[in-house]
């Protein structure tokens, strides 16, 4: 839902602590073997586990891209549309985080 977006800040925190192992990888590589992994455990949303926001940009993308790239994006984004604020404070929702990978169909159907 709108309360599952993560802050800018967020994502680039979650990239440069796992850089080594992302280097130039999609999202093909971050779900199954970063994002679940670190969710195991409470079987919920990588948002909910890293502490969730209300939505301001929905972003859509390709899982293909390198995440590298998907990130200088978002900041480019916070950037250009911060304002008065820290441009890591802006939120966005993108499905790999929001949606709960061990129940993605409930998800989409909205019986979760």
């Amino acid at each position: 839902g709108p309360n599952r977006a993560l802050t800018i800040g967020q994502i680039v925190d979650l990239h440069d602590f796992f850089q080594s192992v992302i280097l130039s990888r999609t999202m093909y590589y971050i779900e199954p073997n970063i994002i679940k992994p670190l969710t195991a455990s409470l079987r919920l949303s990588y948002a909910e586990v890293a502490g969730p926001c209300c939505v301001e940009w929905f972003i859509s993308h390709f899982w293909g891209h390198a995440f590298s790239s998907t990130c200088t994006t978002l900041k480019k984004l916070g950037r250009s549309v911060a304002s008065d604020r820290p441009w890591h404070s802006v939120s966005v929702w993108i499905c790999t985080f929001a949606i709960n990978q061990y129940d993605i169909q409930g998800e989409l159907a909205g019986t979760s």
